[in-house]
């Protein structure tokens, strides 16, 4: 099981769920919004789909099953969708037409909205939806999201104007990004690799950079191989700009000079939700 609400539980889908997805993608009405029902090889293709997600990215569309009578009545979940000129995580959903106007994929996805937030910890989610598909629209409107903008898609050969409904994840204002970065080498490498980092001012530009709030080398005390760089930032935009930008090639190209392999650890900091009893042991 991966989500739970009150009357619903989302788990991820397998091969025994073909049946139960075929009564969703093979409804005419249901599926009006992508000009048709499916096929049963493009409900396979989509099912194969959602299932090579998981493997993949650690979240798809997934199952959403009625508590009452634990059968599959819809899908709703994050998947990673083009849009213009980039890609971006939406929630989606679809559901059997007899389980409509009752509230489940308003219920499944305001879940997977605290999903994304509380546990991708991203800083924005959408709904990408047609813009004849009013129901959709209103459901993404209860789930605190405003229409953002809009682009036409392609498919099957109709052209399909789309809006984009987004909401922001509040929580992240008062959050920090730390990343640990471990670099293991061979014949002291790691270290000449900090050393070079530092004295060929690739550092210091990054230090420079908008959001960066610390970049620091340290050398464990039991691994002469290895060096810990911690590098926090004020938020995943200022990571994505720094990401783009003309250093990354250069610390490439130095992490390959000295054949350099590496070990990540992402930290999220949130000062307002230090417990009382943690902050006791805490010395400012």
């Amino acid at each position: 099981m991966i989500l739970e609400t009150e009357r619903l539980y989302l788990r991820e889908m397998n091969q025994d769920d073909f049946d139960s997805l075929c009564r969703i993608l093979q409804d005419e009405e249901a599926m009006y919004a992508y000009e048709g029902a499916f096929n049963n090889d493009e409900v396979q293709e989509w099912l194969d789909r959602q299932i090579a997600r998981y493997h993949k990215l650690g979240f798809g569309l997934w199952a959403v099953i009625l508590k009452e009578t634990d059968e599959m009545i819809g899908q709703c979940g994050l998947t990673m969708q083009p849009w213009k000129d980039r890609e971006v995580l939406e929630i989606g959903y679809l559901f059997q037409r007899k389980y409509w106007h009752k509230g489940y994929a308003t219920e499944a996805a305001k879940a997977c909205k605290k999903y994304a937030f509380e546990i991708l910890h991203t800083d924005e989610v959408c709904s990408i939806i047609r813009d004849t598909n009013i129901p959709s629209q209103k459901v993404a409107l209860r789930n605190g999201m405003t229409k953002q903008d809009g682009w036409t898609k392609h498919y099957k050969g109709v052209h399909m104007p789309h809006f984009r409904y987004i909401t922001k994840n509040n929580r992240r204002r008062n959050m920090t990004i730390t990343i640990n970065i471990y670099y293991s080498g061979v014949n002291g490498n790691a270290k000449k690799f900090a050393e070079e980092m530092i004295s060929s001012g690739i550092v210091s530009d990054i230090r420079a950079q908008d959001g960066n709030l610390k970049y620091e080398y340290f050398f464990p005390m039991n691994d002469a191989e290895t060096v810990l760089l911690i590098d926090s930032w004020k938020d995943q935009q200022s990571i994505d700009l720094h990401h783009a930008s003309p250093m990354m090639k250069r610390i490439v190209e130095l992490r390959e000079k000295y054949d350099l392999h590496m070990k990540v650890e992402r930290y999220i900091s949130d000062k307002t939700g230090i417990p009382e009893t943690d902050k006791q042991f805490l010395k400012e």
